[in-house]
């Protein structure tokens, strides 16, 4: 088994990497999510914000506010809990709640977690609401473990292996790679790393979706040659998704609420069908007004455990 340290290549596995072989842990069921009524665009953070012309978008509110409520019932209809904080109206993009902590439990039973520092200025002050819900419910909360010049960036770029207490994590443009290795010392769990190079990618989140412990929806260009080769290392079969709907659809912002069941982007109609081929239960929903500012399914909810 990998010990409680980061991973970049295949060749730092003793053997054959086997996700069985790792404790399971309980796959959360409820969800943290953000009222979109104050979601706009007032800045450019990634290229997905900007138009062939190179002008920022605008962001339809009313069909944003329809778009995450589809999202919502989808949700609850697949057996997650959601609980809805307030937005704030000086931050539009607080509504992508992944990004903004990683709780889990610790080997003790204990619940906790670890809040962010993220990269853009204006992001920073979101992580106070959700540190006082955090508090209010009883987690143990630790601030990012970050330097003068380093950032982390929550669940945008660290997923869970499904069930099992192994955790891959993304770097590059969102979280700074030293980092990884002081979560992978607090929380006690192997990361396995992936440096993200392409900044239509820029967190891990955008790039893969983890559907179970032995398979993810991922896209090629977002991964160095090394990475593509880790990721086939750690999961049987990597699904490719079509280099369109990964870029301009993000479909691997999709979110996978427990084995079998998907929930994905409803434009990506190829990634839609490669998945009911292979057996998965397919919920597509619309998210168009949150992909002009980078973001989809996986980034709107933060799961609690």
């Amino acid at each position: 088994m990998l010990t409680s340290k980061v991973y970049e290549n295949r060749k730092q596995f003793s053997r054959r990497f086997d996700p069985r072989a790792y404790p399971k842990r309980e796959l959360e069921t409820l969800a943290l999510m953000v009222d979109p009524e104050h979601f706009r665009l007032d800045e450019v953070l990634n290229p997905h914000s900007l138009d062939a012309e190179g002008r920022m978008l605008e962001v339809d509110t009313a069909l944003a506010i329809e778009q995450w409520s589809r999202l919502v019932d989808t949700m609850r209809s697949s057996g997650i809990d959601v609980e809805i904080l307030p937005g704030r109206s000086n931050l539009p993009d607080m509504v992508f709640a992944a990004n903004e902590g990683f709780p889990y439990v610790s080997d003790s039973g204990e619940r906790r977690v670890v809040l962010s520092k993220m990269t853009a200025p204006s992001r920073r002050p979101e992580v106070a609401h959700f540190e006082s819900w955090f508090r209010s419910k009883g987690f143990a909360v630790d601030t990012a473990p970050c330097g003068a010049g380093e950032s982390f960036e929550g669940c945008g770029d660290l997923l869970w292996l499904s069930d099992r207490k192994v955790i891959l994590g993304g770097w590059g443009f969102r979280t700074s790679r030293v980092v990884l290795d002081r979560l992978a010392a607090r929380i006690d769990v192997p990361i396995i790393a992936f440096h993200l190079t392409d900044p239509a990618f820029y967190h891990l989140d955008t790039a893969v979706t983890v559907l179970d412990d032995s398979r993810c929806l991922a896209h090629r260009p977002a991964f160095t040659e090394e990475g593509w080769d880790l990721l086939h290392a750690v999961f049987e079969e990597v699904v490719t998704a079509p280099a369109d709907e990964a870029r301009h659809a993000l479909v691997c912002n999709a979110f996978a609420p427990r084995p079998g069941v998907v929930i994905v982007e409803e434009e990506a109609r190829i990634t839609c069908g490669l998945l009911e081929e292979k057996g998965y239960e397919v919920h597509p929903v619309p998210t168009s007004e949150f992909r002009k500012s980078g973001g989809s399914i996986f980034c709107l909810k933060l799961m609690i455990p």
